[in-house]
């Protein structure tokens, strides 16, 4: 199975591959769901159960996909995780939700994240009363382990795929791979709640998070090495203060140099962050990079550029722009109304970002689903009122290529 393939959710609701000049769709999944011409899903019959697909991720090898199947009956709603074969289609089930569970975010029964080497799906799903990290071996096809549960909940996978840093409220916890598979969490110790996932370098060694101080924060790093088991409450042991942030804080590690790239915001009630900036590891050469507010930032696979989203008040759209890590003047690509699904990728981009890449892997390009904005409507013969699937070239004067109708799409890995 060649890779450079997007995964999309077509308007019937199930799962589509496609090349990102927009030929070579397949599809990957079936079901029931009838649609009109708008794409909407029509009622049927109370004794009929429609079956929904949502959340394509791919595998890091870009043989595999995870999913959430959705089964819509007259009187209830329930979610499985299925993995789908990228070239045959041939489907797999994992877990079954909890009976009455809610799910994790808007539209998204689930959250996937599989491990750097590919042998472990990881996910959060929903009990009745919280949200819980589970893994599973897939080759093994063993039942899910579950980790640790409560709200709010996030991780990260490290590098050589052996533990896994999870932020859970105001608490920093690891799980490590041993003889038997996963650990229980072992409490690093407490952080707050001014950020949502934490981050590991890229060579696994350190540790970031973020801690509140009244009107301040910082970003602190500490080694991950550093033994568990401190006790509820207590800091964690060991870590170092690198960079004084506003009190709200998203951040990711470059994927190709020992730098981080932050964003922060003072006010923890808007969803805008206040600027985007980047430094070393150790918070030496910290520059701002970003001197607007945006919402969501996602680095490219070679680290040299940063494509970010802003929100206009006045038009009321989104716009992609992207920056260079070295520093110059932004640049603006489209305006844009994500889908509701892509809203939430943007919403929680520190957490998608680990799992989920908009980036073609040569760093050329990005994809989203949604409509085209105000400025930018009759490009491409777009159809306004439906979810669309775009690719764009990240350069200068670059006009998005509509390649499907769906409301949300990322590319593979490879």
């Amino acid at each position: 199975m060649p890779g450079n393939r997007i995964a999309y959710i077509g308007p019937d609701g199930n799962v589509y591959t496609i090349r990102p000049d927009g030929a070579g769709s397949r599809r990957l999944t079936d079901n029931d769901v009838r649609v009109g011409s708008a794409g909407g899903v029509l009622a049927q019959g109370q004794a009929q159960t429609r079956v929904i697909y949502a959340w394509p991720t791919w595998s890091p090898d870009g043989t595999t996909l995870a999913a959430s199947r959705i089964a819509v009956e007259p009187n209830a709603i329930s979610a499985s995780v299925i993995t789908i074969d990228a070239e045959s289609g041939n489907s797999r089930k994992i877990y079954d939700n909890v009976p009455n569970a809610g799910f994790v975010a808007s539209g998204a029964p689930h959250y996937f994240y599989w491990s750097p080497d590919g042998n472990h799906l990881s996910f959060l799903a929903s009990t009745v009363n919280a949200l819980e990290v589970l893994v599973t071996e897939v080759e093994e096809g063993g039942d899910p382990v579950g980790l640790i549960d409560g709200a709010p909940l996030y991780y990260t996978w490290a590098p050589d795929s052996r533990s896994l840093l999870i932020h859970r409220g105001v608490e920093l916890f690891v799980s490590r791979a041993g003889a038997d598979g996963f650990g229980r969490p072992e409490r690093l110790g407490a952080v707050g709640g001014a950020f949502f996932a934490p981050a590991i370098s890229r060579d696994g060694r350190t540790l970031a998070f973020a801690v509140q101080g009244g009107e301040e924060g910082a970003l602190f790093t500490v080694d991950a090495s550093t033994p568990s088991g401190a006790a509820e409450g207590m800091p964690v042991p060991g870590a170092r203060r690198v960079l004084p942030v506003e009190p709200f804080t998203a951040f990711k590690w470059s994927p190709t140099r020992d730098e981080v790239a932050v964003a922060d915001r003072f006010d923890g009630r808007r969803a805008l962050f206040d600027r985007l900036s980047i430094a070393n590891q150790d918070g030496s050469g910290h520059r701002v990079l970003v001197d607007e507010s945006l919402m969501a930032f996602f680095w490219s696979p070679n680290g040299d550029r940063i494509a970010y989203v802003t929100w206009n008040q006045e038009s009321r759209t989104f716009s992609w722009k992207y920056v260079d890590r070295d520093g110059g003047e932004p640049v603006k690509l489209i305006e844009f109304l994500p889908s509701e699904d892509f809203e939430t990728l943007i919403s929680f981009f520190d957490q998608y970002g680990y799992s989920s890449s908009i980036w073609s892997p040569d760093s050329s390009q990005i994809v989203f689903s949604g409509t085209l904005g105000p400025a930018s409507a009759g490009r491409n013969g777009t159809s306004p009122d439906t979810d669309k699937v775009y690719v764009i070239n990240v350069e200068a004067g670059a006009s998005p290529l509509e390649i499907a109708t769906g409301r949300y799409a990322v590319w593979s890995w490879n």
